[in-house]
């Protein structure tokens, strides 16, 4: 059982107290985790600069699956990140 002590202190004070455990607990605070900014969409003629491919060979690649799009509108867009990990199994299949 836990030992409890009971005081009677102005309000002041006691606003003060926690202010001051707040304060600490926030300067060590570390976040566990990061928080990102939304990824923002890439034009095919961007796709084509990091594949080194023409748009013949980087429509064709979407025709088959082998890159993930996206249809906005009557566009076509890509995101950076599913781009280059679709390339990874497309590499392995030509070595």
């Amino acid at each position: 059982m836990q030992n409890t002590i009971l005081l009677t202190i102005p309000i002041d004070d006691f606003l003060g107290l926690i202010d001051e455990r707040l304060s600490i607990a926030l300067c060590n605070f570390q976040p566990t985790t990061l928080v990102s900014q939304p990824e923002k969409p890439i034009t095919i003629d961007r796709v084509c600069e990091l594949l080194g491919k023409s748009k013949v060979t980087v429509h064709k690649w979407k025709r088959e699956g082998r890159l993930p799009y996206h249809r906005i509108s009557n566009k076509v867009y890509f995101y950076e990140s599913e781009v280059l990990a679709a390339l990874k199994p497309i590499r392995r299949r030509a070595a």
